[in-house]
């Protein structure tokens, strides 16, 4: 069994020192205390990037917080913007070097088409830094995409994992691109060339709505969620709503995956060793736990 990893980073552009020494402390502790049959750590996605370029720097090296957990950094993606930003959002992926990166993409609405999807693929592998760097020129504002990549393990065994940072809630886009998601699953197995049959699919992320089972009406294609939130009494200071694993007790982080409940499924686990102020010291992390799933 291995897992895959996520951590909503709190506005994170890598550029305090203070700051990436304390998530590289939470996510060593994090990779050290993972349960036996748990780990290791195959894919990491790190969401709410605000610099691709200094946020290299941390996520890789010399800071190497990717290195904290076991994996390889391998690159930030923008994945949307809005229409007042300076400069679009990224997520950040790191691969277990036991692992093959095969192809990389990310899925956006296309402002063309109204609300319809597009698999932006990347054409060269490593990406370019004009493709990682920017948004593409007909994705919609105010919407963030999927990033995904597809990995090959020794065995030539072939999966994709994805990473999402949905809108917040009240605005529209939030529950549009959350109904989005099984179509995104399946348009990645139907769209890149080298996704095979029988391929899995798992999207991690902060989605910041409930988790669902979702159904793609037109095909009866479905997604799954799988999630588990903070128990009771786990941090007295600050007080936490327990179920969530947000500061604030909302549960908006979690996973999707095709595989259906029954059998031996994927099971989610929190890590409460990032959400600020609970890791050791001032400086503040994030308000979301980091989640992994094992698959």
């Amino acid at each position: 069994m291995v897992c895959i990893f996520h951590q909503n980073m709190r506005v994170f552009g890598g550029c305090s020192p203070p700051r990436n020494a304390a998530y590289s402390g939470a996510f060593t502790a994090i990779n050290a205390a993972l349960p036996p049959g748990t780990g290791p750590i195959a894919v990491a996605g790190f969401t709410e990037i605000t610099n691709g370029a200094t946020s290299n720097r941390a996520l890789g090296p010399p800071v190497n917080l990717c290195g904290t957990l076991g994996t390889n950094f391998y690159s930030t993606v923008a994945c949307g913007e809005t229409v007042l930003a300076h400069g679009p959002e990224f997520i950040g992926i790191g691969v277990n070097a036991a692992y093959t990166v095969l192809s990389i993409g990310r899925i956006f609405l296309n402002v063309d088409r109204g609300i319809k999807l597009e698999d932006d693929i990347s054409p060269a592998l490593p990406p370019t830094n004009t493709w990682l760097n920017t948004v593409p020129e007909k994705a919609s504002y105010d919407y963030r995409g999927l990033v995904y990549v597809v990995i090959s393990d020794a065995l030539a065994n072939i999966f994709v994992v994805g990473f999402l940072h949905n809108r917040c809630p009240g605005e529209d886009q939030g529950p549009l691109i959350a109904q989005k998601i099984p179509y995104m699953a399946q348009m990645i197995k139907n769209k890149n060339p080298l996704v095979p049959v029988g391929a899995h699919v798992y999207i991690g992320g902060d989605f910041n709505v409930l988790p669902i089972q979702h159904r793609h009406t037109s095909t009866g294609y479905n997604i799954y969620a799988y999630s588990t939130g903070l128990p009771p009494g786990l941090l007295p200071n600050p007080p936490i709503i327990p179920g969530g694993t947000t500061q604030r007790g909302n549960l908006f982080d979690y996973w999707y995956s095709d595989i259906p409940p029954g059998g031996a499924i994927p099971v989610a686990s929190v890590h409460h060793d990032t959400m600020s102020p609970v890791y050791p010291g001032p400086v503040n992390l994030s308000d979301h736990v980091a989640t992994t799933l094992r698959i």
